[in-house]
């Protein structure tokens, strides 16, 4: 009995360990798209919307050697823009700019690898007229 204690005990310890892991390490970089679902290129480098206005933003993590890597990402944002987790779609959220920024607004997301080092990605959000 001790011996299979052991083990199922040993098998949850080591199913902690990888549960917490955000990405693989060869995760290179993080791109985002606007939409539910994300598409191929290089994604958006900003983003404008009126105030009041919301997009669905989603995004996908790759490699070095261009593969596409399962990420778990970390969504913030700047306080003139709220971001609400879109149901079902784990890498997409809903960004609504509430109140026009003094200059620019930032939406910032965050893995972490495996081996512990930071990918980050700044979405700049801009007021458009």
């Amino acid at each position: 009995w001790i011996a299979i204690l052991l083990l199922v005990f040993g098998w949850g310890v080591g199913l902690g360990l990888t549960a917490g892991a955000q990405a693989p390490d060869n995760l290179s970089v993080i791109l985002v798209y606007k939409g539910e679902t994300a598409g191929t290129g290089p994604g958006i480098a900003s983003l404008k919307l009126k105030v009041n206005e919301e997009a669905i933003l989603t995004c996908k993590g790759m490699s070095e050697d261009g593969k596409e890597v399962l990420i778990a990402p970390t969504w913030k944002a700047d306080k003139e823009v709220v971001l609400t987790p879109v149901e079902g779609k784990g890498r997409s959220i809903k960004a609504k700019l509430v109140k026009a920024p003094s200059g620019v607004a930032f939406i910032t997301v965050t893995v972490i690898t495996d081996g512990g080092k930071k990918v980050v990605k700044e979405i700049p959000v801009e007021v458009s007229k």
